[in-house]
């Protein structure tokens, strides 16, 4: 890192700091899901046309859904 400057590479230092900011990023979020790994999401849904008002599905994932809304 000290090197690029001193070479006057002060853009090359830069974007090393940004890429290297993005692994500690990537390592950080590998370190959380390790240490959360049953954490994920809780779902409630209704189809009252098929099964009426009093019914809902009560279920969970641990991946999140690229569809819908969080």
């Amino acid at each position: 890192m000290a090197a690029l400057p001193a070479k006057g590479d002060t853009e090359g230092a830069i974007q090393l700091q940004g890429r290297l900011a993005q692994i500690d990023a990537a390592i950080n979020d590998v370190d959380y899901r390790a240490a959360n790994i049953r954490a994920g999401y809780v779902y409630v849904i209704s189809n009252i046309g098929a099964f009426g008002e009093s019914v809902v599905t009560v279920g969970g994932c641990r991946k999140p859904s690229s569809t819908g809304s969080r």
